[in-house]
């Protein structure tokens, strides 16, 4: 029998092979890069015929690139974009009316085909609601990876003070809810990063899951992310928040970190790193949370302190890392709560001592690696103490580095993701094969959407 075909469905966010754009709202994070990397991964596996990573055609120029309807990432890994909705970039939370289109979509890519994939493995909420309808119409397993799970950020939130309510409706976190437990309940397999998300987070979906769920942590590309070369720098400490805009990021904690001692701010310098500082067409509450941490450093008077960075203006998160570094720096997360935290990996990799959240992911990274602390993130004054005494203690800020080099690439890495992944493929039930030859037909509804979006067009 010929290797494994996987399909892998990521549908929103913006994804492409080469420049992705990380960072710039909350559907272009690490999401995009864990299916990217896993993927090519997984196509370097003796085991492994093809990979197909699918996911939404977008045509608008403010998002240039993202219409080619094929692209080819590596010899056995294929980018798959599907049109679903409007032709025009929507986020996460508005994709779930169009939907059904893109299921039928993917129906008719995988006749036209001729194979059935042997194994699909979905993405977040709405690539497991497609997932899902695939697996059962042809008969395949399907492997879930969540990434993001709506109950533990309903409880977050509540518990935050926030105006969790209108956040809840903004989102649709009710709708995503009752998908995930429609997938978690009929996946074969589910994936996830940590032990924190299995047990904590996964059991807010009932314990009978369990057993199917599988820890496999992600890795990073230790090629982009390596030790920093030691040179001489006259460069302050440089404390580093790097993250997307999102509240339970709490980039503005970064900033609140440094308001806490006057002796820490003549010593060191924050940069807080996030692509939204150079992004437009941001959302309302992403202008929120930018005004929130501008108005911080007026308040605390950190103009002289704190740096604002767009990541690609300073030679992209890897460089910002080896920088921080050089300068003798320290990593900050003081996210409310972390899936997994990649960044403490990427950190960690590039020699960087960690301070990081203990909320979630980052707590088993620390713990395995030994390359930082773990902190509370409402409390500012713990995060600041153990900053300073990192940058005050060269032995300590030494024995860190040295430990996030060494243990980060001996526990995560996508070599080691994909071999686990491939054996688990094997385990399931059922292989793809060929289908009969049939013409693919389109349902009156989608070719409805046809006809109507053409007309569109021509209006235009």
């Amino acid at each position: 029998m010929s290797g494994l075909y996987i399909q892998m469905y990521t549908i929103h966010g913006l994804v492409r092979a080469r420049d992705v754009e990380l960072g710039i709202d909350e559907d272009t994070g690490g999401q995009i890069v864990y299916v990217l990397e896993l993927a090519k991964a997984l196509s370097r596996r003796p085991e492994v015929e093809k990979v197909d990573i699918i996911t939404r055609k977008i045509k608008d120029g403010r998002y240039p690139g993202y219409d080619r309807d094929r692209e080819k990432i590596s010899g056995k890994v294929n980018l798959v974009r599907l049109p679903c909705g409007p032709d025009k970039y929507i986020k996460k939370v508005d994709l779930w009316p169009y939907l059904d289109e893109f299921t039928e979509r993917a129906e008719i890519y995988i006749k036209e085909g001729g194979r059935k994939p042997d194994i699909i493995q979905s993405n977040y909420a709405d690539g497991g609601f497609v997932g899902r309808k695939l697996a059962q119409k042809f008969s395949i397993p399907l492997v879930h990876i969540s990434h993001s799970l709506a109950k533990p950020e309903i409880k977050r939130l509540r518990e935050s003070g926030e105006d969790f309510k209108k956040i809840i409706e903004e989102n649709h976190f009710e709708r995503q809810v009752l998908r995930e437990q429609e997938v978690i309940d009929s996946a074969d397999a589910i994936i996830v990063s940590s032990k924190h998300e299995k047990k904590i987070q996964y059991g807010e979906y009932g314990t009978k899951n369990l057993t199917k769920t599988k820890v496999i942590p992600p890795g990073i590309d230790f090629e982009k992310f390596s030790p920093y070369k030691l040179e001489e720098t006259s460069e302050k400490p440089i404390v580093l928040a790097m993250a997307r805009m999102d509240v339970k990021k709490n980039l503005v904690g970064a900033v609140k970190i440094f308001s806490q001692d006057e002796e820490f701010r003549e010593k060191a310098k924050l940069f807080v790193a996030s692509s939204t500082f150079g992004a437009s067409n941001l959302s309302g509450r992403e202008k929120r949370l930018v005004s929130e941490i501008k108005k911080e450093i007026k308040k605390e008077r950190l103009e002289n302190v704190v740096s604002l960075v767009v990541p690609n203006n300073h030679g992209g998160p890897a460089n910002l890392y080896k920088r921080t570094a050089q300068s003798g720096g320290v990593f900050v997360n003081p996210a409310l709560f972390e899936g997994f935290g990649l960044t403490t990996l990427e950190a960690g990799a590039c020699g960087v001592p960690v301070v990081v959240t203990k909320n979630g992911g980052p707590f088993e990274v620390v713990k395995k690696c030994k390359n930082g602390i773990l902190v509370d993130p409402l409390n500012m004054k713990e995060a600041t103490t153990a900053i300073k005494k990192i940058l005050q203690d060269k032995k300590l800020w030494e024995k860190f580095s040295k430990n996030g080099i060494k243990n980060v690439s001996k526990y995560y890495s996508w070599y080691t993701a994909a071999k686990k992944q491939v054996k688990l493929f094997k385990k399931l039930p059922g292989r793809g094969g060929h289908l009969a030859v049939q013409p693919p037909s389109k349902s009156p509804a989608l070719a409805e959407r046809e006809v109507s979006r053409k007309a569109k067009k021509v209006q235009r």
